[in-house]
């Protein structure tokens, strides 16, 4: 045993033990055997500390007290406790903070404690300890590092407006009910790799003035980061944000610059305002997450990385019907497969735009141009319902009254001359219906392009549609030109009565329009009577879609 070792008979061999590292106790406490011994005294008439006897033979007032004691500070005067350590051993004096594999019930300091004395470097080592009862450090100050790798609450953990001075751990903690840390202060690095918040945890304005770290934590339940501030770096690599009824974990208006989130899954978090600059999203799945306002701006994302669709959904294809049928869209959009976010229909489209950009430019500068024109694309059609809403409401309500006419609703009855309405009444109901038609012409025209462009060329990112509207034009015009007649250099006529007699002549239809949609005009045949007329159509429709065509494939090539 080394010195400052007790009469407790509690130890751990470490190196046989899965569940312990050496890192979990203090340097230089092994023996030789690599054999942590508890530093404690025994309880009178037993063989262990009062810090390993099961928690239903512990008094709580006792533990505190015991616990107070040994690790010094103000928490002596507090509870009234006499220190047993001599002050001029310090070895002896750190090995009394050493409460491995302790089990505490209740553990509650008044606000305002000093947790730890100063004049001792060595943090308090509560590794692998069990609080089967709440636990209330709040306003309190550890004036050295706090140890609580692999420590397991039980009951609820209140570390409101504390103070951590030294490093503090919490790797490997599991916090069975809710965690409060709000405004909390941690001074040194935080280490929390590995920690599970299976209730809520809540950071409100904590501030961490050096590296936070929390790979591989998972938050079952709702985790608040919301106006904390972090002055260096955090690491959520492998970190995990399960999915919230009707909530989200808020991790809005942060700085998380050079945040890393490689491999993460974000489920149900709100990233509103937050600054991701330079961040890691390797991996990382963000379906479902609130983006609008965040700066993505080189935000550093791979193949794996998914933005767009409900969390959970398996892999999403770009190819084939399924692409045509059912993209994957933002949670703003209204047409997200699941509860859109938005207190209105406008509202949330413009925020679906707003995050459908951010996402295409971060494709963009990561060579992702699937998935840059997925964004183009929903945010297109976008576009196209909102003016087709805004064609079947008309004039806005506001520009209505702004110009003092009646409410679109209302404007046809408006401009009806009634018996005792003014003349200036009924010009303005006149000025009202007119304008009002206007502006659904002009709402008309914008949506039938919108739906011309999306079912021609999916507003320029579709080749294949380019393809399948030429193949659609040439088979319209084989149909019609035996209407008028096609005269060959030799032969019969192309005309529907011989098509009749002869069902093969509809392919010499079917040729001449194609070299007419090619412009390539052969000349052994020629239209007669109305035929003339469509092939003239058709020729300006064949240079108009191969002419698209081309600017389709520049536009992929480009990307």
């Amino acid at each position: 045993m080394t010195d400052g070792g007790g009469t407790c008979g509690h130890s751990i061999r470490v190196v046989d033990d899965d569940a312990y590292r050496e890192r979990d106790v203090p340097e230089g406490s092994l023996t030789d055997d690599g054999v942590w011994n508890c530093p404690h005294d025994a309880v009178p008439d037993g063989d262990r500390c009062i810090f390993h006897v099961p928690i239903d033979e512990q008094d709580a007032a006792a533990v505190r007290d015991a616990f107070a004691s040994a690790i010094g500070g103000d928490a002596e005067t507090v509870f009234d406790a006499a220190s047993d350590t001599d002050p001029d051993d310090r070895l002896a004096r750190r090995r009394r903070t050493e409460f491995v594999d302790a089990e505490f019930g209740s553990l509650q300091f008044p606000e305002g404690s000093v947790v730890g004395d100063t004049d001792v470097e060595t943090p308090i080592y509560l590794s692998h300890a069990t609080f089967a009862g709440d636990v209330r450090f709040e306003d309190a100050t550890f004036a050295r590092g706090a140890f609580f790798t692999g420590a397991t609450f039980e009951g609820g953990a209140n570390f409101s407006e504390t103070t951590f001075t030294g490093d503090t751990r919490f790797n490997g903690v599991t916090f069975r009910e809710d965690a409060a840390f709000d405004r909390t202060v941690f001074e040194k690095e935080v280490r929390s790799g590995g920690v599970t918040f299976e209730g809520e945890a809540d950071f409100y304005r904590a501030a961490f003035a050096e590296d936070l770290n929390l790979k591989y934590a998972t938050f079952a339940g709702k985790a608040t980061f919301w106006k904390a501030t972090i002055s260096a770096t955090v690491r959520f690599n492998g970190a995990a944000f399960r999915p919230l009824d009707d909530e989200f974990h808020e991790l809005q208006e942060l700085d998380l610059t050079n945040a890393n989130f490689t491999d993460a899954t974000l489920r149900d978090v709100n990233l509103e305002a937050s600054e991701l600059i330079q961040a890691k999203l390797f991996g990382a799945d963000l379906r479902g997450v609130r983006l609008y306002g965040a700066v993505l701006t080189d935000s550093r994302v791979d193949d794996r990385t998914r933005f767009l669709g409900p969390p959970g959904a398996p892999p999403f294809s770009l190819g084939g019907l399924v692409r045509f049928w059912h993209k994957p869209r933002c949670v703003y959009d209204p047409r997200y497969d699941g509860d859109p976010v938005g207190d209105g229909t406008r509202a949330q489209r413009n925020r679906a735009k707003s995050t459908y950009r951010s996402i295409a430019e971060v494709a963009s500068s990561a060579s992702r141009p699937a998935l840059q024109s997925l964004c183009f694309v929903n945010r297109q059609d976008i576009h196209r319902r909102t003016h087709r809403d805004e064609l079947v409401r008309g004039l806005p309500r506001d520009q209505l009254e702004a110009d003092g006419g009646a409410p679109a609703s209302t404007a046809d009855r408006a401009a009806t001359p009634m018996p005792g309405r003014s003349s200036a009444s009924i010009r303005r109901g006149v000025r009202t219906t007119a304008r009002n038609a206007l502006y659904r012409g002009v709402k008309l025209f914008q949506w039938l392009r919108a739906e011309l462009s999306r079912w021609t060329l999916l507003y320029g990112e579709s080749p294949w549609r380019i393809i399948a509207t030429g193949l659609a034009i040439v088979a319209t015009f084989a149909l019609l030109y035996p209407l008028g007649g096609l005269v060959p250099t030799t032969g019969p006529d192309v005309t529907y009565t011989n098509i009749a007699e002869n069902p093969r002549l509809f392919f010499d239809s079917a040729y001449f329009s194609t070299l007419t949609f090619t412009t390539l005009g052969m000349g052994d045949y020629q239209p007669i009577g109305i035929a003339r007329v469509l092939m003239s159509i058709q020729t300006s429709l064949g240079a108009i879609v191969v002419a698209m065509l081309v600017f389709v494939f520049g536009r992929r090539a480009a990307r």
